[in-house]
């Protein structure tokens, strides 16, 4: 089984090919390959996923809601495949993901007022911008930036289940 993304990998694509081999059945030692924005998907066989990329009709976008954005890939794989307790876990994260896929920065989706000085900072410490600095330590290694960034998502998990844990306890 493969998994197919574009290249040049931005967040959504990242967490998408992390969230498919974490919560699709069947898809957790799948081949990640990487393909231009464009690719038809004319390579994919059964069972093969294409995540964040149209391949021709046969690949994963987000579904678009009522005022017309495309939700994350990232979003809707937790959607139909994460648990309840991991959808509530990887809340925030989901919505940051979603909020820099459509909209292009989630900092300014969520903090439009904020000063200049302080949407800089924000974006300058949020995911994306780990991200972006995982690709200028890999230049042109998207699948060493997405495993680096498995990483990071698996422990966003694990403390999102401690922080859903420890709020039930306290209830």
């Amino acid at each position: 089984m493969k998994i197919f993304t574009h290249l040049s990998v931005d967040l959504d694509a990242v967490a998408s090919v992390w969230g498919g081999r974490t919560f699709i059945p069947g898809t957790m030692d799948a081949v990640v390959e990487f393909r231009p924005a464009n690719w038809d998907g004319a390579e994919m066989a059964e069972g093969d996923l294409a995540l964040d990329i149209p391949a021709g009709g046969k690949g994963w976008k987000g579904e678009q809601t009522a005022d017309g954005t495309v939700d994350s890939c990232f979003c809707e794989i937790l959607r139909k495949h994460a648990s309840v307790e991991d959808q509530r876990a990887l809340a925030d994260v989901a919505m940051f993901i979603g909020a820099q896929d459509a909209h292009g920065s989630a900092v300014k989706f969520f903090a439009p007022g904020a000063t200049r000085e302080a949407q800089t900072v924000l974006a300058a410490t949020g995911l994306n911008a780990v991200l972006r600095a995982l690709q200028a330590t890999y230049p042109r290694n998207d699948a060493l930036v997405c495993e680096r960034m498995a990483e990071i998502f698996s422990g966003m998990l694990q403390a999102g289940r401690a922080r859903v844990r420890a709020a039930a306890e306290a209830n």
